[in-house]
């Protein structure tokens, strides 16, 4: 049950926050779990789904992780047949990253629950809520990144 919040102090709204970050994290495992991908895997398929190819570099940054973290994650898809690596000629420092066959099919599926995924999480918010969330969700993305 929502109930309607009439004064709260900052470290409240943290708690409530970090508790919807949580559920909402966990929801996206759950989701993937049928698909065998960790989260990062599904942002990384995602990524690779959307542009084709990228540098390991690319999908370290747009994950937020290490270079050292990608490489890990990547060796895992690549076992599992997901991704394949490539270097460009007489360039054994750059890594290249693109899906096969089979990491495309995962990425048809996983690109089917995305396009679900807003009615679930934004059931029962109206426009002006929406709007709102927005607003702030991108004020505190700011504040974080700084």
């Amino acid at each position: 049950m929502v109930m309607v919040v009439k004064y709260i102090t900052d470290k409240e709204l943290l708690n409530i926050f970090t508790n919807m970050v949580r559920a909402q994290t966990a929801y996206i495992d759950r989701q993937l779990s049928f698909l065998n991908l960790s989260n990062g895997q599904g942002g990384v398929s995602m990524m690779l789904g959307r542009h084709g190819c990228l540098t390991q570099n690319e999908l370290a940054r747009f994950r937020q992780v290490t270079p050292a973290t990608i490489s890990i994650m990547l060796d895992r898809m690549e076992r599992d047949g997901l991704v394949v690596r490539s270097s460009p000629e007489g360039n054994n420092r750059v890594k290249n990253v693109m899906l096969t066959e089979k990491g495309k099919e995962v990425y048809k599926q996983l690109d089917k629950f995305m396009e679900r995924e807003p009615a679930v999480v934004f059931k029962g918010l109206t426009e002006e809520e929406k709007k709102i969330a927005a607003t702030v969700f991108q004020k505190i993305t700011k504040n974080v990144m700084k």
